[in-house]
């Protein structure tokens, strides 16, 4: 019977992540002491909980963590792995050794802050992850691991220039290790500056084909060109490094992948499961909830994505993406000023991004059709062929029921434009550029386009009976009009 418990132990060693590793080996390590009763019905019960702990996304070591890991542990561990660690227990632990900062070493000093900034990060406490790691570099102001922690942090708060100071310094110190190079490429792209993103994105994959980020940095450059199929490559490369590894960032490709999924291809069958083991790799990661808000309000699920709304903007009021994600969350429940505060807001914060979408979401709400075409303009001179900004504008031009708004031809190119950076794959610029085609008064196009829409369709995507609809106006020979009183609908999915 334990030959068979440890032929079965190692048969989940090869499916399980990295999280659940010490547990398996503490499985075999009873398993293997012999026949005897109690040490195989306690093998057998450590094994029962790491295979309930994958079917229900649980990671039982926090429990171990929480009782066993003292500040001793912490102190001589190194590297930590943060998959199997609670990171409120770190917190708790560092504090309290922090209370004796006086007796303290420099090197323990150091590293009492480095770790306690890297679980702040982990329970969604950036301003408080930021402030421990700038504790740490003023100790010891070459270390390239707090540099890296505080940088990425500097980069999700959309602080670039700082960012990229902590990255160009990394550059510096290990000018043959694609770290830093891998932390420029982010800021480049996160800015716009497509180009020098790839670059930098391959130079760090150059130097280092093994490190996760390279391959991340450079799937969002992809991304920005809309080159979707490289994209997922790289992505799919990404996790295949960095599957269960410990880190604050650990979900970050799986919430790409899941907006790929959910954007692009209209699919939230295969988003979600990628949003699972997000939460899975990192729960307290207001990433990760934001991409949960992201995914019910794209799926009709309003009053779920609102609670979470609610609840993100009292973790990080002033974080942008989240604050875009509350706009549209306030125009669903007809708040239309308070959404327009928000709007604003985000453009004082990021008025080189194309930050002006969100703003031209509220005009269009409030019938301003006027005032949203010139927020999308301004938004698409700032990034041109931004996919939301072209996509909203098209929408707009094809479908007003204002006719001096309606511009059918500038509508087909723009919707055009958006088919061909998603390389025809997305249903919801497939029929963008079927209603355009209708406004023109070229049904038999409309027609074609639209059943291709509602061919590549996944049964999950949320709209398919209004798309449905249109195909039908379109078969009569009629172009389509959203109604005077917009939809959730008409905003969202254009």
């Amino acid at each position: 019977m334990s030959q068979m418990m440890l032929r079965t132990t190692r048969c989940l060693s090869g499916k399980m992540g990295r999280g659940n590793s010490r547990l398996l080996n503490r499985i075999t390590e009873v398993g293997s002491r012999g026949s005897r009763k109690n040490d195989l019905l306690q093998a057998l019960i450590l094994a029962c909980a790491v295979v309930i702990a994958n079917l229900f996304s649980w990671n039982p070591m926090s429990l171990v963590a929480a009782d066993a890991i003292g500040i001793e542990a912490l102190l001589e561990l190194d590297p930590l792995d943060w998959s199997s660690i609670d990171p409120e227990k770190v917190v708790e632990e560092c504090t309290l050794a922090l209370a004796k900062k006086p007796k303290l070493k420099e090197d323990q000093l150091f590293r009492i802050y480095f770790l306690r900034g890297i679980a702040l990060n982990f329970d969604g406490k950036a301003d408080g992850a930021i402030r421990d790691l700038t504790e740490a570099l003023n100790l010891h102001p070459n270390d390239y691991r707090a540099l890296r922690s505080r940088g990425q942090i500097y980069g999700i708060l959309r602080q670039q220039d700082k960012a990229r100071a902590d990255f160009e310094k990394i550059v510096k110190l290990q000018p043959t290790s694609g770290i830093g190079y891998a932390g420029l490429a982010l800021c480049s792209t996160d800015i716009g500056d497509i180009d020098s993103g790839k670059k930098f994105a391959e130079k760090a994959i150059a130097l280092d084909p093994d490190e996760p980020q390279g391959y991340l940095a450079r799937s969002l450059a992809h991304l920005s060109e809309h080159n979707v199929k490289p994209a997922l490559k790289d992505i799919n490369q990404c996790i295949a490094l960095s599957y269960g590894g410990g880190t604050p960032q650990a979900a970050t490709p799986f919430i790409v992948r899941a907006a790929v999924f959910l954007d692009i291809f209209d699919n939230p069958t295969k988003a979600f499961p990628n949003l699972l083991m997000a939460r899975r790799l990192n729960r307290s990661d207001v990433a990760v909830k934001g991409a949960f808000c992201d995914y019910y309000f794209k799926t009709g699920k309003y009053n779920m994505a609102f609670q979470i709304s609610e609840q993100l903007m009292k973790e990080q009021p002033n974080r942008p993406d989240l604050l875009g994600m509350r706009v549209t969350c306030l125009i669903e429940r007809n708040r239309h000023e308070e959404a327009l505060q928000v709007a604003e807001s985000i453009i004082r914060q990021e008025p080189r991004r194309r930050s002006y979408l969100h703003r031209g979401q509220v005009f269009f709400t409030q019938k301003k059709y006027k005032d949203a075409l010139q927020d999308y303009d301004k938004s698409l001179a700032l990034r041109r062929d931004t996919l939301g900004a072209m996509g909203a504008k098209a929408y707009l031009l094809a479908a007003c029921p204002d006719e001096q708004f309606r511009d059918g031809p500038m509508a087909r190119t723009l919707a055009a434009r958006c088919c061909e950076r998603t390389e025809n794959l997305a249903p919801r610029y497939l029929m963008l550029q079927a209603m355009a085609c209708a406004e023109c008064g070229d049904y038999k196009e409309a027609t074609r386009l639209a059943k291709e829409s509602l061919k590549k369709a996944d049964s999950s995507f949320p709209f398919l009976a209004d798309y449905r609809r249109r195909l039908a106006l379109f078969e009569a020979g009629k172009p389509y009009r959203f109604a005077p009183d917009s939809r959730t609908f008409d905003y969202l999915f254009p």
